[in-house]
């Protein structure tokens, strides 16, 4: 196993939970054996390690050896002092530091630094969240997912995998139960040290549908607090709409793993395997995968840095700028793929770069894709900006589905230019929310699409209303219309504007800020309706075919340009 954080291995443990809350008394002892992250969200004792008062993560003395023997903390085990053996007599489970929070850093706070304070929101990080709603009863409020610390492995020969980690997250400005999403069947969850019922994680309707429900972890906590949920699960077909991605098959033994993500269908992003947040959230993500009793060799394929440890056994580290829409990640048999790499001179004066990997039902050598890329990468650097990523890597195959990652793409030959475009538009500039999703494919295709690239045509202001954003804060999916009439709405602007203004100004939103980073619709309509010198059409626009109203737009505030 390549998984960077080790995960609690119980001798046994009795938890008490109390109607949502860890009201846990007398619990007996657990004997834990891991070692801490260095990320700053962790809890535990003003290092970032987790439960212990010394720095050494699970050994329930604090007496700072790190030895992880029970009860040393006063000579002996089963001492009669209610709290496991760590003779502190607080009651807590074995941190040794008499405060009575579990955290293990005497202050009495629950955040692990030390300072009896507790901690203060990063406000920017919820800048695109929702607010907290009531949902069955419960307060569902955002969280911000600090780090995620994960490990897949996979059983080839017996045809199953399984899935642990840990992810560290920080409730926001307002207390209530934790909403994220999860599209696995969760077996054991630990929340701060302590296990908890697998029914205080469970999936609910926010209004969306329930197919577009995220789960909440029906727990109060309190706002601005850290916290660590440990999670394990068997590896399956995600619960989510046409989740695919997972195949095996005997003599010899074989994998076929595609994180196959898609924006066309809710639950399709990195929360189909993992737990996982809204498009705006961002942190890093660290991946071990591994692969036993495979009867062939198998080749990963990722966007992600990656450290091969041994035969069958990687690790993969994914940015803090991740987000759930990012990571790619395949493992095929090797015997199946070609690959073509190397670095391209573009035309811009960058050096990207590149791997194409070609799958064998294609029939044709992967240089003939990868001269067809690089013609991709001079055009995109020239007309919208530098090259986000360290390195573009591709996956072409017989498909009639792509999709696109972070500086990577899985496509078909017909698809391939659609989604290194998204390169820089879906994750360069990545959209705020899910309601934001139509603006790249939109955009993506009025630049792409063979035929009527680039071609201005007049809108038609007596057709729609129809709507690409939809209003509702858990809208899940992009529309379909993003590709037909949102291509129509930007060749619109392009008669509007004139087609090369509309280009300059779609090149200068994405160089106004660092890439990646994300984007709303109520912000591409600022910068496009300032850009055209405040032409009330650009307005009109989006009111009538993006929002899909009826009437006239209301005047931009005086200020709106400023």
């Amino acid at each position: 196993m390549t998984y960077t954080r080790q995960v609690t291995r119980w001798t046994w443990i009795g938890v008490l939970v109390c109607a949502g809350s860890l009201g846990c008394v007398d619990t007996p002892s657990s004997d834990l054996d891991a070692t801490g992250s260095e990320e700053t969200g962790s809890t535990g004792d003003g290092d970032g390690d987790s439960g212990d008062g010394d720095g050494d993560f699970g050994d329930g003395d604090g007496d700072g050896d790190g030895d992880g023997d029970f009860g040393d903390g006063d000579g002996d085990s089963g001492d009669g002092d209610g709290d496991s053996g760590d003779g502190d007599g607080d009651g807590d489970s074995g941190d040794g530091d008499g405060d009575g929070d579990g955290d293990g850093d005497g202050d009495g706070d629950g955040d692990g630094d030390g300072d009896g304070d507790v901690p203060e929101c990063v406000t920017e990080a919820f800048v695109h969240a929702p607010a907290p709603i009531e949902v069955d009863g419960m307060t569902a409020v955002p969280i911000d997912i600090l780090d995620l610390d994960a490990s897949f492995e996979f059983d080839v020969g017996a045809a199953s995998a399984s899935a642990l980690g840990t992810l560290t997250f920080q409730v926001g400005p307002d207390s209530g139960q934790p909403l994220f999403d999860l599209r696995q069947t969760h077996q054991t969850l630990v929340l701060d040290g302590e296990l908890i019922d697998n029914d205080l994680l469970a999936r609910h309707d926010f209004g969306a549908g329930w197919s577009a429900g995220f789960s909440i972890l029906a727990v109060e906590l309190e706002a601005c607090t850290i916290h660590e949920l440990e999670f394990e699960y068997p590896l399956a077909l995600p619960a989510a709409p046409q989740a695919s991605g997972l195949a095996y098959a005997p003599a010899p033994a074989r994998l076929w793993f595609d994180i196959y993500m898609s924006d066309l269908n809710p639950g399709r992003y990195l929360e189909s395997w993992l737990p996982a947040n809204m498009p705006w959230d961002r942190h890093p993500l660290h991946l071990g995968v591994s692969l036993v009793d495979a009867g062939e060799t198998h080749t990963l394929i990722t966007n992600a840095e990656l450290e091969e440890l041994g035969e069958h056994d990687w690790q993969l580290e994914f940015p803090d700028t991740t987000t759930a829409m990012a990571p790619m990640v395949l493992v095929f048999p090797s015997a199946e793929l070609s690959l073509d790499s190397g670095v391209h001179a573009a035309a811009n004066g960058q050096d990207i770069p590149y791997a194409v990997w070609v799958n064998d039902d294609l029939a044709t050598p992967p240089n003939v894709y990868s001269a067809n890329l690089l013609g991709y990468l001079d055009e995109f650097v020239l007309s919208t900006g530098d090259y986000p990523y360290p390195q573009l890597t591709a996956y072409l195959y017989q498909t009639n589905r792509s999709m696109e990652y972070a500086g990577a793409t899985t496509s078909s030959p017909a698809a391939f230019e659609h989604e290194v475009f998204h390169s820089w538009w879906a994750r360069g500039l990545e959209p705020a929310t899910y309601s934001d999703g139509w603006i790249d494919e939109a955009w993506d295709m009025f630049n792409t699409t063979a035929g009527v690239k680039l071609v201005p045509i007049p809108l038609n202001w007596n057709a729609g209303p129809w709507q690409l954003y939809d209003p509702h804060p858990f809208a899940r999916d992009t529309p379909d219309a993003s590709y037909s009439s949102g291509r129509l709405l930007f060749a619109g602007l392009a008669d509007i504007m004139g087609r090369e203004p509309l280009r300059e100004a779609m090149a200068q939103l994405h160089a106004l800020g660092p890439v990646p980073r994300s984007i709303t619709t109520a912000e591409l309509e600022r910068h496009l309706y300032c850009a055209s010198g405040e032409q009330p059409e650009l307005r009109q626009a989006f009111h009538r075919f993006v929002y899909g109203l009826d009437g006239d737009a209301d005047p931009a505030p005086l200020d709106y340009c400023d």
